[in-house]
């Protein structure tokens, strides 16, 4: 098996633990982020505003705080903006003040295949948060979304005044209580 190399941002001024801006295309695989501090408004583990892709394969994002997507948050901006989270990867044990503990959407395409999404905690949606403004799909495949804390939406949930189309293939939502 491939080594894992751990990503920790404890002690990084409050910051998101990556932050990804502008036109970017990255992949990322066999990393664990993770001590993404609660002062980072947007994506304790990850943020990602702005345009391009973002794909993270046999990773885990974990133990990251934030105001909202403690584990991931990405919003569309400047154009289209797609997001994978694939090959085994795990989001989990993320806690968000407001909402999405394991991902919070703002635009663009998600896609979760083969993943786990596991105890995130949330004031709103402790596992996926997608606020859709425009039209937007979010694609879970032969996933485990289980176990999450919110008062609204335990595993996932949409609002927003877009249009959201979710598509769930061969995925298991457990255990959440909102």
């Amino acid at each position: 098996p491939a080594s894992t190399t751990l990503i920790n941002g404890a002690g990084n001024g409050g910051n998101s633990v990556m932050s990804i801006g502008g036109s970017s295309h990255i992949f990322l695989s066999n990393l664990v982020i993770g001590g993404g501090p609660h002062g980072a408004l947007n994506g304790g583990g990850i943020a990602f505003d702005g345009s391009g892709s973002l794909t993270v394969a046999s990773s885990k994002i974990v133990g990251n705080k934030a105001g909202y997507g403690a584990g991931i948050y990405m919003h569309e901006s400047g154009g289209s903006l797609s997001v994978l989270i694939s090959a085994n990867s795990t989001i989990g044990n993320n806690v968000a003040l407001f909402d999405g503990g394991g991902i919070y959407v703002q635009g663009g395409a998600l896609t979760v295949n083969g993943s786990e999404i596991f105890e995130n905690t949330a004031s709103r949606c402790g596992g996926i948060a997608i606020e859709s403004t425009s039209t937007m799909t979010t694609i879970v495949a032969a996933s485990m979304i289980d176990v999450h804390v919110a008062t609204m939406g335990g595993g996932m949930s949409s609002t927003g005044t877009g249009q959201c189309r979710i598509q769930s293939r061969a995925t298991s939502f457990a255990g959440t209580n909102t």
